[in-house]
C-alpha cells in the first residue's frame, strides 16, 4: 500500500524554498541515489514554479496542492494548481530545449529529462495536474544524466 503525503501551499514564490526543503525531507529516506534525489528536487521546484506562475497566474489567494505517493518501487509527485490558465495535456509543443539560452520556459523540459514519467492534465473545477514519477531501480530520468550546473542553470539560489 502506498504512503501518501498531501499538503496545500499558498501559490507564491516565497514558499519555493520551503517546498524544496519539504521535498528533500521526504526524499532523504527513500532508496534513491543522490543524483535521483537531486533531479526530483529540481523537477519539483520547476513544477511548483509553473503552477503559481502559469496555472494560477500569480493571483493572491490561490494555492498549489502537492502530493507525494511512495510505494515499494517508486515515488510519484503531483503538483496541482487552481487552473486559471488551463494547460494542454499534449506538452510536447510547450517544451523548449533544456540547454537553450532562454531564461524562462525550460521547466517542462527539465522535468521530462529528470523523471521517468511525466504527464499534465486539466480537470475543470480542479485545475492543472502535473504528475512526475521516478522509479527506485532505474537510471536517472528519461534523458542523459545532468550535473547540478546543467540542471540548475540560473537557479543556484535553491538549497541543495
Amino acid at each position: 500500500m502506498a504512503e501518501v503525503i498531501r499538503i496545500r501551499v499558498p501559490g507564491d514564490a516565497v514558499y519555493l524554498k520551503w517546498v524544496h526543503t519539504l521535498t528533500a525531507a521526504i526524499l532523504v529516506r527513500l532508496p534513491l541515489s543522490g543524483q535521483k534525489k537531486h533531479h526530483l528536487l529540481v523537477a519539483m521546484s520547476e513544477g511548483f514554479t509553473n503552477a503559481f506562475l502559469h496555472g494560477n497566474q500569480q493571483e493572491p489567494g490561490y494555492s498549489v496542492t502537492l502530493m507525494y505517493e511512495i510505494d515499494s518501487d517508486s515515488v510519484q509527485i503531483t503538483v496541482q494548481d487552481e487552473g486559471m490558465l488551463p494547460i494542454d495535456s499534449n506538452i510536447d509543443h510547450l517544451i523548449k530545449p533544456v540547454h537553450g539560452s532562454e531564461e524562462s520556459g525550460r521547466g517542462l523540459g527539465l522535468i521530462r529529462e529528470m523523471t521517468d514519467e511525466v504527464s499534465i492534465t486539466h480537470e475543470p473545477e480542479q485545475g492543472n495536474i502535473l504528475t512526475m514519477k521516478t522509479y527506485f531501480n532505474r537510471q536517472c530520468g528519461k534523458g542523459k544524466a545532468m550535473n547540478e550546473e546543467e540542471a540548475y542553470g540560473n537557479y543556484s539560489q535553491f538549497p541543495r
